[in-house]
């Protein structure tokens, strides 16, 4: 008895902590995959690429857990403010002169001009247990750039 009273808390407190771990991994993929998700709506073609409110709408959709508010509740996830990000640009195919915000670059010595799109994320995680020495919250940054038409 007096083994499983010692054994019960710390088998707790190992659960619970493998829960938080497993959690903030969880939310460190998912703001990768929805950095991923908006470059990929923006790469389809010119249209999409300059189409910053659809890009911005396809990543939050891609991390739904993610929430808009700034409130620190234990165990949430939030964007941080004016993420996600998005901008277009174009490239000289070697990845040479790179210009944001403009779909016209002068490429040089035969190489083709290709346009991209790039999309920033950022969350802020708050662990569900306070744990003594730890941070109370953790950022997270996912980054993609794809090149238009080239998924």
């Amino acid at each position: 008895m007096i083994e499983l009273a010692i054994s019960i808390p710390l088998l707790m407190i190992v659960l619970a902590g493998a829960v938080d771990f497993g959690s903030a991994c969880y939310v460190a993929i998912e703001v990768t995959n929805a950095a991923r998700a908006g470059a990929q709506y923006g790469a389809q073609n010119s249209t999409t690429m300059v189409d910053t409110n659809g890009i911005i709408l396809a990543a939050k959709n891609e991390a739904a857990n993610i929430l808009t508010s700034s409130s620190a509740t234990a165990g949430k996830t939030f964007w941080v403010t004016g993420y996600p990000q998005t901008s277009y640009g174009c490239e000289c195919s070697d990845g040479t002169n790179v210009q944001t915000g403009t779909t016209t670059c002068s490429c040089t010595g035969g190489k083709n001009q290709v346009d991209f799109v790039l999309v920033t994320t950022q969350a802020t995680y708050n662990p569900m247990i306070p744990w003594q020495g730890f941070n109370k919250t953790y950022t997270f940054n996912g980054s993609a750039k794809i090149r238009v038409g080239l998924q």
